[in-house]
């Protein structure tokens, strides 16, 4: 079997380690799932409402990690011992010594951190809730807190709650709908700890809390909570076992390193030392153990001693003397594969996507030919797809070292910034490529878009107007120009003379090219929200003026588009907020006043809307069509005391059974006369003799019906 075939089953070996690595890590996955799966249950986990205590796996997930950087790191130990070649050692030794010392310093840093007491005591200082509410006379405040966070990373430790004017409160606590406990403030004891033990599990309390004093109270409750206990004690200890790990890896894996060193192609000591061709492939293929060897042991300075002949037996020739059979004459070796064949070779299997087999063969011809510019193009090509850009971009400069004007390498280098989004190196790899191969246009449109995100507007137009001119059919460029020369002012004027002439999905697209070049201008925001509301497209209209609303706050035209949008939705309470927005940026701008007594009419809030528009008058006093608005609301305002004046003339009737009444609603004189007297008997609070007491009196001059009220209802 043939030098190269060898490689290749070396290789696929260390692809059999690699595929048992990726099947560990996946058992070591779906045990995790699994695990965390039923601890979370166990812990009574939920969807809705979200409840995921991460608490209850934090020790598996860490635990389950460090066997799988055990279980890596003995097959990186496979993989060490399995390698054709010291190149493939070293690099594995390398990238593995360079990731155990991320991890360690990640681990450590993080493990002390957690395990000090400072950091405890820092994040329990931090997790104080404080909920204050306002309570009078005949109402309830009402406090809600649970004992443990959604992630279930704190806990309740305590809660206090407090009057800080030293009055007179009741409260309950309460827990699915049950009372477990109770409390009193007064003056005497004012701040009172709650009775409340720390669960297992996480449990919701309600803490109710009402007086009879007459004036407004504040009442104040204080949670308490600590982080859970497995962050600052079992975490930080496996972390600091990942730590050891990797240490220990470390110190197995650097003699190895340094023992690989020297005779790796990637150690500039081997390129300095070692010119091309100066040892043989068969020297490279015998691996460095068997070349140490060789080159230890001095050879023998005096000759052999002659052979002897040896009397084996009559008639039976002596060894000296017996003749050699011409079948036992070693057969010459098979011909070593050249470089090109062994590129040719590697070419192929990357072809058909075995992309480590390729790139054994191309570090093969590099161990014989070092500055083999193919070899190393090709092999850098494989690391790209491969994802090791940094190993690629390494090989690309070495080829540039050799050929500065390599084309491939250019392009190649020019691609791997690209990848790791290094925009300001990737413009001048390409720079350097299209100085080579000036009439590469796509390079150069790269070349453009690599400055462009680099935030050179400027400079990405010049890229492209010197592609245009060896190009100028191309329609690629001509569009990527245009996007980036759009005339600001004519694109917006000609979107809003298309939008008022009818012509939508013309405006909306001038509108979105001035937002591909300026996505903050608010001009071309609030004309395309117009836009999309003219055509009927009302949630993509508020989606446009919240984003104008968001890049430029009080803007006038988006909050007044943004609430004729909400009204027409019959979403008053939200045009409201708009309004009071308005209102916040622009007090003195009647025209909102006006929209915002319109909408609390709507809402049933007849003296808040006359107050709007009185202040509408007071700016605008002209405005009949606001007088005739603020007149009928006065009116109704008027009606509307002496019918509480009416109400509370009857014997009976007081300011709670008004209330009530009103809430039931029976508003006016006339809705209570076509209401039963069964009907009023049902309001809260109301007794059968008043509801008779009110039906008379509202019915005494009702015999006959009027132009102004409702024929009386049938009396039961």
């Amino acid at each position: 079997m043939n030098s190269y075939r060898e490689q290749l089953e070396g290789t696929a070996r260390l692809f059999r380690i690699r595929r048992l690595r990726r099947a560990v890590l996946v058992v070591l996955v779906l045990v995790l799932i699994a695990l965390s799966a039923g601890a979370m249950a166990s812990q009574g986990a939920s969807l809705v409402p979200l409840y995921l205590p991460i608490n209850a796996v934090l020790a598996i997930a860490v635990i389950l990690l460090l066997l799988a950087t055990v279980a890596g790191l003995s097959f990186r130990a496979l993989e060490l011992r399995y390698a054709k070649r010291d190149s493939q050692r070293y690099l594995i030794a390398r990238a593995s010594i360079r990731r155990a010392w991320g991890i360690l310093i990640l681990s450590a840093v993080v493990g002390v951190v957690l395990l000090v007491p400072w950091t405890a005591r820092a994040f329990n200082d931090s997790l104080k809730e404080v909920q204050t509410r306002d309570i009078t006379r005949g109402t309830e405040a009402n406090f809600t807190f649970a004992t443990e966070s959604a992630l279930a990373l704190t806990r309740y430790a305590s809660a206090r709650i407090e009057v800080p004017g030293h009055q007179l409160v009741r409260g309950f606590v309460m827990h699915d709908g049950q009372q477990v406990g109770d409390f009193t403030l007064n003056n005497n004891s004012w701040v009172k700890q709650l009775d409340i033990s720390p669960a297992e599990q996480r449990v919701e309390y309600t803490v109710l809390v009402h007086t009879d004093v007459t004036g407004p109270i504040s009442v104040v409750l204080t949670i308490q909570s600590i982080v859970t206990p497995e962050l600052t004690s079992v975490v930080p200890g496996l972390l600091l076992m990942f730590a050891v790990t990797e240490g220990v890896w470390i110190v197995y894996a650097r003699p190895l390193r340094a023992r690989y060193h020297a005779a790796s192609i990637y150690s500039l000591e081997r390129e300095q030392a070692t010119e091309a061709g100066e040892r043989t492939f068969a020297e490279y293929f015998r691996g460095p153990s068997a070349t140490v060897e060789a080159e230890s042991v001095p050879a023998p300075e005096a000759p052999l001693p002659e052979t002897v002949p040896v009397d084996i037996g009559p008639g039976v020739p002596s060894v000296a003397e017996a003749p050699i059979p011409e079948t036992l004459e070693p057969e010459p070796p098979p011909p070593e594969p050249t470089p090109e064949e062994l590129i040719e070779e590697g070419s192929k299997l990357f072809s058909d996507g075995q992309l480590e087999a390729a790139l054994a063969l191309f570090d093969e011809v590099l161990e014989r030919e070092p500055t083999n510019s193919r070899a190393l193009v090709a092999g850098a090509t494989a690391l790209v797809r491969l994802g090791r850009g940094d190993e690629a971009h390494r090989q690309y400069s070495q080829v540039l070292e050799i050929e500065p004007r390599n084309a491939k390498a250019l392009a190649g280098r020019a691609r791997v910034f690209e990848g790791e989004h290094r925009w300001a190196q990737a413009a001048q790899a390409w720079a350097a490529y299209t100085a080579v191969v000036p009439a590469d246009i796509d390079a150069r449109v790269g070349h453009a878009e690599a400055i462009l995100n680099t935030g050179d507007r400027a400079g990405a137009v010049r890229v492209l107007e010197d592609a245009l001119f060896l190009a100028p059919s191309d329609p690629k460029i001509r569009a990527k120009l245009e996007s980036l020369t759009v005339n600001v002012p004519a694109f917006l004027s000609r979107a809003l003379v298309a939008s008022a002439s009818g012509r939508y999905e013309e405006a909306l697209a001038d509108f979105n090219q001035i937002l591909t070049v300026e996505p903050d201008n608010v001009n071309a925001l609030i004309g395309r929200g117009v836009a999309l509301r003219r055509a009927g497209r009302a949630d993509e209209a508020l989606a446009s003026f919240d984003l104008a609303i968001a890049k430029q706050p009080g803007n006038s035209a988006a909050l007044h588009a943004k609430g004729g949008i909400l009204e027409e939705r019959q979403d008053f309470s939200g045009a409201l907020d708009v309004y009071d927005d308005l209102l916040a940026w622009n007090p003195r701008d009647p025209d909102v006043w006006a929209l915002q007594g319109a909408v609390l009419e709507k809402l049933g809030k007849p003296e808040e809307a006359l107050a709007s528009f009185m202040e509408a008058l007071k700016l605008e006093p002209a405005n009949t069509e606001w007088r005739k608005r603020a007149d009928a609301l006065e009116s109704s305002r008027k009606g509307h005391e002496a019918f509480l004046e009416e109400l509370f003339g009857i014997e009976g009737v007081g300011p709670a059974r008004a209330r009530a009444l009103l809430a039931g609603g029976y508003q006016t004189a006339d809705a209570i006369r076509s209401a039963t007297e069964d009907e009023i008997a049902n309001v809260k609070g109301m007794t059968r003799k008043i509801a008779k007491d009110i039906y008379r009196h509202f019915h005494a001059d009702a015999s006959a019906p009027t132009a102004e009220s409702p024929a009386p209802a049938r009396t039961p």
